[in-house]
């Protein structure tokens, strides 16, 4: 399917509706959210590349959103939870692996604790799924969450950007 704006354009090239929402139920802004670190190679990813991203050969893999440490995190697309607490998959201290169903999965990480749900359990678009923490454990180093959309077998990312609903 064309998004609206590219159908009122026939000369733009046509892109997919986006299929996830926001990891959050409130607005962005300096009180609530913002996105702290992008998908790819930025200058932060680039700069830790052999500290922080050798499993992505040293790439950023999934989004940043800085948020206040305990802020609640939303399912961005209905989904059955896969993975609760997945070390093999980092982001710690907590994570939390989803199936969406439609051939992605997401990895929310950086939780502030083990997430509320279960293996198997089917959440809704917009449900709570945890809350964000501090991969340093601190309440105040960098507290966030790292949001990653992969494919169903986990070994492709995908960059969330274009696949999330958001200005």
């Amino acid at each position: 399917p064309q998004s609206a704006q590219a159908a009122s354009n026939p000369t733009q090239e046509a892109q997919p509706d986006p299929l996830f929402g926001l990891p959050f139920n409130t607005d962005p802004g300096p009180g609530t959210w913002l996105m702290g670190q992008v998908y790819g190679n930025s200058t932060g990813a680039f700069a830790r590349r052999r500290e922080w991203y050798q499993a992505g050969q040293g790439i950023h893999f999934g989004i940043d959103f800085s948020a206040a440490y305990g802020t609640p995190i939303v399912a961005i697309g209905d989904s059955e939870v896969i993975k609760v607490d997945a070390p093999e998959h980092g982001s710690a201290p907590h994570n939390l692996l989803i199936d969406h169903g439609n051939g992605y999965a997401s990895l929310y990480g950086h939780l502030l604790k083990r997430p509320p749900v279960s293996v198997g359990q089917q959440v809704k678009k917009g449900e709570v799924v945890g809350q964000t923490g501090d991969p340093d454990l601190t309440c105040t180093s960098r507290p966030h969450l790292h949001l990653e959309i992969r494919d169903r077998t986990l070994r492709k990312a995908y960059n969330a950007h274009v696949l999330i609903d958001a200005d």
